[in-house]
């Protein structure tokens, strides 16, 4: 998995290791560069999936947002990634904008702020913050939910390696899909002009 997060470095442009690195940060530190990391993921992913890689930059100018609105609105509409994926980088993102505009949460660890929240948020951040069902960390099995309680640096940040992974394999088949349409669009340019017909310029209904 982490040979995958490698590609998105490459593909990113961003130093050999910077993912791997991010382990031996602070708090939130890793916060703030994974948040930027997977942002920045998305809308390449994004631009990759329709096709359009020149589109990259604009993606970037969106809020990540949430299942109804930004970044996230357009991953789950074209079902990029999973439920349980887009409820990651909601919180993810939500923990960040926490850090960015309150300073006083930096003399807080992850752990803390998360005790600091309700019960119900806290909880709810608990869940969405790990993707894995259960984590055997120094010989001991916790559930995903007890990770994130227990150590969360380390739980978010493997959360953050299967999430990138899935935004890899996303843009690996952007790429081999633009591939594809390029090689059948020139190969219908070779066989000739593409003719259009008057019946050719009318709108289809849309049906989901």
């Amino acid at each position: 998995m982490l040979e995958t997060v490698l590609e998105v470095e490459k593909y990113l442009g961003l130093q050999e290791g910077f993912f791997h690195n991010l382990q031996l940060e602070d708090d939130w530190s890793l916060i703030i560069k994974l948040n930027s990391l997977i942002e920045t993921s998305c809308s390449a992913m994004l631009a990759e999936t329709l096709c359009k890689p020149e589109l990259m930059d604009a993606f970037s100018q969106l809020q990540t947002g949430n299942i109804k609105s930004g970044k996230l609105a357009f991953i789950s509409t074209l079902r990029l990634l999973t439920n349980k994926e887009i409820k990651f980088i909601e919180t993810l993102a939500w923990l960040r904008n926490r850090l960015v505009h309150n300073i006083g949460s930096t003399q807080l660890n992850i752990a803390e702020h998360l005790a600091a929240l309700s019960e119900s948020r806290r909880k709810e951040c608990e869940q969405n913050l790990n993707l894995s069902e259960s984590i055997t960390f120094k010989g001991v099995r916790y559930s995903g939910r007890e990770a994130v309680a227990s150590f969360p640096q380390q739980a978010i940040w493997m959360s953050g390696m299967a999430c990138l992974h899935s935004i890899c394999a996303q843009i690996i088949f952007g790429q081999k899909r633009r591939a594809l349409l390029d090689s059948h669009i020139s190969e219908l340019k070779r066989n000739g002009p593409i003719i259009l017909t008057e019946d050719d310029f009318k709108i289809e209904p849309f049906s989901n």
